[in-house]
């Protein structure tokens, strides 16, 4: 994603596709059956990144931090089109990831 800058006491939308080829689904993970079975399959997403924070005219360095988003739910695809994920429920924790030696906070 190309880096933005987001005004104060604004929401910014990010849109991406996920895509993947060549994979199978075992039969014996259940998967298969699941999306056969049910509407929608519930997904999580992590996303590890670096920011930079500005407040008033102080500028920090760009921190690492780990956005996992949990409550995503999708439609399995019919063919090669491409399908919808409802973002309705979803909750998402934001971790700062500082290194302390070589530990991970």
């Amino acid at each position: 994603m190309p880096a933005f800058v987001m005004p104060k006491k604004n929401t910014t939308k990010l849109m991406t596709i996920v895509s993947t080829t060549g994979q199978t689904v075992d039969d014996n993970s259940g998967l298969k059956s699941d999306v056969k079975n049910k509407k929608s399959l519930p997904i999580s997403i992590q996303l590890d990144t670096k920011v930079n924070v500005m407040v008033g005219s102080l500028k920090t360095k760009k921190v690492p931090i780990r956005v996992v988003c949990k409550g995503i739910r999708f439609t399995a695809p019919t063919g090669k089109s491409a399908t919808v994920a409802s973002t309705s429920d979803v909750k998402c924790k934001v971790d700062l990831r500082i290194k302390i030696w070589k530990w991970t906070i």
